[in-house]
């Protein structure tokens, strides 16, 4: 998903932003597994894989 376009950049409130966003408009449904990624200032890089 992309909420930069809508929302402006938001650094470290990207992946809570975008993970408020997938629920509310049903693209992320309960007992499946969820990937996040994200980029911030610099060269710092951030990923997680949820698993239910």
């Amino acid at each position: 998903m992309d909420v930069y376009r809508h929302r402006g950049n938001q650094v470290a409130a990207s992946l809570p932003s975008v993970m408020h966003e997938a629920w509310t408009t049903g693209r992320v449904h309960a007992g499946k597994p969820l990937v996040l990624f994200g980029t911030a200032a610099g060269l710092t890089l951030g990923g997680m894989l949820l698993l239910p």
